[in-house]
Protein backbone atom coordinates (compact mmCIF):
# COMPACT_ATOMS: atom_id res chain seq x y z
CA UNK A 1 0.00 0.00 0.00
CA UNK A 2 1.55 3.37 -0.98
CA UNK A 3 2.10 6.03 1.66
CA UNK A 4 2.94 9.74 1.83
CA UNK A 5 4.44 11.76 4.67
CA UNK A 6 5.57 15.35 5.20
CA UNK A 7 8.28 16.51 7.59
CA UNK A 8 9.43 20.06 8.28
CA UNK A 9 11.51 20.10 5.12
CA UNK A 10 10.62 16.98 3.10
CA UNK A 11 7.73 15.34 1.32
CA UNK A 12 8.14 11.56 1.35
CA UNK A 13 6.47 8.80 -0.67
CA UNK A 14 6.90 5.05 -0.48
CA UNK A 15 5.22 2.16 -2.26
CA UNK A 16 5.15 0.38 1.12
CA UNK A 17 3.72 1.83 4.34
CA UNK A 18 6.11 -0.14 6.55
CA UNK A 19 9.16 1.11 4.62
CA UNK A 20 8.01 4.71 5.03
CA UNK A 21 7.39 4.22 8.76
CA UNK A 22 10.85 2.71 9.19
CA UNK A 23 12.42 5.61 7.31
CA UNK A 24 10.58 8.16 9.47
CA UNK A 25 11.63 6.34 12.65
CA UNK A 26 15.27 6.38 11.49
CA UNK A 27 15.07 10.10 10.71
CA UNK A 28 13.50 10.81 14.11
CA UNK A 29 16.31 9.01 15.90
CA UNK A 30 19.04 10.67 13.88
CA UNK A 31 19.60 7.36 12.08
CA UNK A 32 20.76 6.91 8.54
CA UNK A 33 18.31 7.93 5.89
CA UNK A 34 17.81 6.51 2.44
CA UNK A 35 19.87 9.42 1.12
CA UNK A 36 22.89 8.00 2.98
CA UNK A 37 22.78 4.66 1.15
CA UNK A 38 25.64 4.22 -1.33
CA UNK A 39 23.23 2.54 -3.80
CA UNK A 40 20.95 5.59 -3.72
CA UNK A 41 23.84 8.01 -4.19
CA UNK A 42 25.22 5.96 -7.10
CA UNK A 43 21.82 5.98 -8.81
CA UNK A 44 21.30 9.67 -8.14
CA UNK A 45 24.67 10.50 -9.70
CA UNK A 46 23.40 9.01 -12.99
CA UNK A 47 20.31 11.25 -13.09
CA UNK A 48 20.03 14.84 -14.33
CA UNK A 49 19.96 17.55 -11.65
CA UNK A 50 18.64 20.42 -13.78
CA UNK A 51 14.85 20.76 -13.58
CA UNK A 52 14.51 17.84 -11.16
CA UNK A 53 11.33 18.11 -9.08
CA UNK A 54 11.10 14.67 -7.46
CA UNK A 55 13.42 11.78 -6.57
CA UNK A 56 12.41 8.17 -5.98
CA UNK A 57 14.15 5.09 -4.63
CA UNK A 58 12.49 1.70 -4.49
CA UNK A 59 12.98 -2.01 -4.52
CA UNK A 60 11.04 -3.22 -7.58
CA UNK A 61 10.70 -6.78 -6.21
CA UNK A 62 7.15 -6.39 -4.85
CA UNK A 63 5.91 -4.76 -8.06
CA UNK A 64 7.35 -7.51 -10.26
CA UNK A 65 5.88 -10.20 -7.99
CA UNK A 66 2.46 -8.50 -8.15
CA UNK A 67 2.65 -8.08 -11.95
CA UNK A 68 3.60 -11.71 -12.55
CA UNK A 69 0.87 -12.90 -10.19
CA UNK A 70 -1.76 -10.79 -11.97
CA UNK A 71 -0.60 -12.01 -15.38
CA UNK A 72 -0.65 -15.67 -14.33
CA UNK A 73 -4.03 -15.34 -12.61
CA UNK A 74 -5.54 -13.81 -15.73
CA UNK A 75 -6.28 -10.39 -14.25
CA UNK A 76 -4.68 -8.56 -17.19
CA UNK A 77 -6.53 -10.78 -19.64
CA UNK A 78 -9.81 -9.99 -17.88
CA UNK A 79 -9.13 -6.28 -18.12
CA UNK A 80 -8.23 -6.56 -21.81
CA UNK A 81 -11.32 -8.67 -22.50
CA UNK A 82 -13.45 -5.78 -21.26
CA UNK A 83 -12.00 -3.84 -24.20
CA UNK A 84 -12.40 -6.78 -26.61
CA UNK A 85 -14.51 -4.82 -29.06
CA UNK A 86 -11.27 -3.31 -30.37
CA UNK A 87 -9.61 -5.62 -32.94
CA UNK A 88 -6.14 -4.49 -31.79
CA UNK A 89 -6.94 -5.57 -28.22
CA UNK A 90 -8.11 -8.99 -29.40
CA UNK A 91 -4.80 -9.44 -31.23
CA UNK A 92 -2.93 -8.67 -28.00
CA UNK A 93 -4.98 -11.21 -26.07
CA UNK A 94 -4.01 -13.95 -28.52
CA UNK A 95 -0.32 -13.01 -28.66
CA UNK A 96 0.76 -14.17 -25.18
CA UNK A 97 0.58 -17.34 -23.13
CA UNK A 98 1.02 -15.99 -19.59
CA UNK A 99 1.08 -19.52 -18.15
CA UNK A 100 4.64 -19.79 -19.53
CA UNK A 101 5.93 -17.02 -17.25
CA UNK A 102 8.60 -18.17 -14.78
CA UNK A 103 8.17 -18.00 -11.00
CA UNK A 104 8.72 -14.47 -9.69
CA UNK A 105 11.96 -15.36 -7.90
CA UNK A 106 13.59 -16.28 -11.23
CA UNK A 107 13.35 -12.59 -12.15
CA UNK A 108 13.45 -10.83 -8.77
CA UNK A 109 16.77 -12.37 -7.70
CA UNK A 110 18.41 -10.24 -10.41
CA UNK A 111 16.75 -6.94 -9.41
CA UNK A 112 18.46 -4.03 -7.72
CA UNK A 113 16.89 -0.97 -6.11
CA UNK A 114 15.83 1.69 -8.60
CA UNK A 115 16.64 5.39 -8.31
CA UNK A 116 14.50 7.76 -10.35
CA UNK A 117 13.51 11.36 -10.80
CA UNK A 118 10.96 13.58 -12.47
CA UNK A 119 12.38 16.38 -14.61
CA UNK A 120 10.41 19.38 -15.86
CA UNK A 121 10.71 19.79 -19.64
CA UNK A 122 9.13 22.46 -21.87
CA UNK A 123 6.58 19.97 -23.20
CA UNK A 124 5.85 18.06 -19.99
CA UNK A 125 7.30 15.96 -17.21
CA UNK A 126 9.99 13.37 -17.98
CA UNK A 127 10.31 10.38 -15.61
CA UNK A 128 13.78 8.77 -15.61
CA UNK A 129 14.89 5.75 -13.60
CA UNK A 130 18.09 3.77 -13.26
CA UNK A 131 18.26 0.20 -12.10
CA UNK A 132 21.80 -1.16 -12.01
CA UNK A 133 22.24 -4.78 -12.99
CA UNK A 134 22.88 -7.06 -10.04
CA UNK A 135 26.31 -8.69 -10.40
CA UNK A 136 25.29 -11.77 -8.41
CA UNK A 137 21.73 -13.03 -7.92
CA UNK A 138 20.53 -12.73 -4.34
Amino acid sequence: MPAFAATDNQFLYSNQVDALKAHLRALGKGGASIADLPQFQAGLAQLPADGRVAISYQDPTAQVEMLLHSLKEGQLSQMLEMMAGDPDTEAVLDAFDFSLLPPAEVITKHLSPTTGCAVVKPDGLLIISRTPARAQPR
